[in-house]
């Protein structure tokens, strides 16, 4: 992809890694224009890239620049460039890419990212965060920068990936099919999969339920993101702590639970009028602006599928074992013969 950028504001056209002032503003005010091209096929149940791997010495997956290091990646059919100021910061940087990303050196990239560090992780120091050459995020604090990072790559992304249909949902999954939890931030997502992985559910996602043409979903297996009580701090942890482990996927949708945490609340839940879960899916469905047919047309098979429960939940744990003994049993009979297909078909006509 190679974007057209016109703003209102300031634009900051020099190279973030060339060298790095103060005067440079953060701007909200862009616009991208993406213009599209082509790139691979891509397999979601490829398996996250284990830390050695992001090692620039050893996987030739990072190039050498001038000004700093440069990875060209491709993730969903979606190709993105990050740069880093210090080969010391390349690890780090790798565990925020898309799980199951590969090199792509010979690709346009569509988004251009870079972090820029003054110091090393674990001292104090200034870092920044560019998208396409405009500061996002000036921060003392690198988890909060490659948590910038991460957002700004994964959301691009989702809403960029012609293949596939990302919803904005927690996704686990329970004896052959998944439990889909549509939700954007602060609505508890990640807490209700970690209390649901606890409860023997395996793990497909914490953040984004990766949809295709058939309605199947296919693991998104980032580290979850859980809030400490403060809600500031972001604990990383992986299935495995919690006696869980990442689904292979695909599965069909077993059951779908708008839900959110109300404390004090019990789950008490009602089933959803099927009008209602179907604006209430769309509405997070994340390329619902760019593919509107494609989204219409997997809403209408997740919903065909799985019932949709609604209501406000208290702690996660109660909610998990609710939610678990409502998955219907039938549900795993419904997974289609082209469910091991690396490429979904495209949508076919009602």
């Amino acid at each position: 992809m190679v974007f057209e950028r016109t703003t209102n504001c300031m634009n900051i056209a020099r190279d973030p890694l060339a060298s790095h002032s103060s005067d440079a503003r953060v701007d909200s005010c862009s616009v991208a224009r993406p213009r599209v091209v082509g790139t691979p096929h891509f397999d979601p149940r490829c398996a996250i890239p284990a830390q050695e791997d992001c090692d620039s010495t050893s996987s030739g997956h990072v190039m050498r620049a001038a000004d700093g290091h440069s990875l060209r990646l491709v993730a969903f059919g979606v190709t993105v460039e990050v740069r880093v100021s210090h080969q010391d910061l390349v690890q780090d940087v790798c565990n925020c890419l898309p799980p199951g990303w590969q090199s792509a050196p010979h690709l346009p990239a569509g988004l251009e990212v870079a972090i820029v560090r003054d110091g090393l992780p674990g001292t104090i120091a200034r870092t920044e965060v560019f998208v396409d050459s405009e500061r996002v995020l000036e921060t003392q604090s690198w988890s909060e920068a490659l948590h910038c990072l991460e957002s700004h790559i994964q959301l691009h992304v989702a809403e960029m990936t012609r293949e596939w249909v990302f919803v904005h949902a927690g996704v686990v999954g329970w004896r052959g099919q998944a439990i889909l939890l549509p939700g954007r931030s602060f609505a508890g997502k990640s807490s209700l999969v970690a209390a649901l992985l606890k409860a023997g559910a395996e793990y497909l996602s914490d953040e984004y339920a990766v949809c295709d043409s058939n309605g199947l979903v296919y693991p998104y297996a980032r580290r979850l993101s859980l809030r400490q009580d403060d809600g500031a701090k972001l604990r990383r942890p992986r299935p495995e702590d919690f006696g869980s482990r990442t689904s292979a996927g695909p599965l069909p949708i077993g059951l779908v639970a708008m839900t959110k945490y109300v404390a004090g609340a019990r789950w008490r839940p009602t089933h959803a009028p099927r009008g209602w879960a179907a604006l209430a899916l769309l509405d997070n469905m994340v390329p619902i602006r760019r593919q509107p047919g494609r989204c219409l047309h997997v809403a209408h098979l997740i919903l065909a599928g799985a019932p949709c429960l609604r209501g406000k939940r208290g702690e996660a744990e109660d909610a998990a074992r609710a939610l678990l003994a409502a998955v219907p049993v039938h549900a795993a009979q419904r997974r289609p013969a082209s469910a091991g297909m690396l490429v979904p078909k495209r949508p076919v006509s009602d």
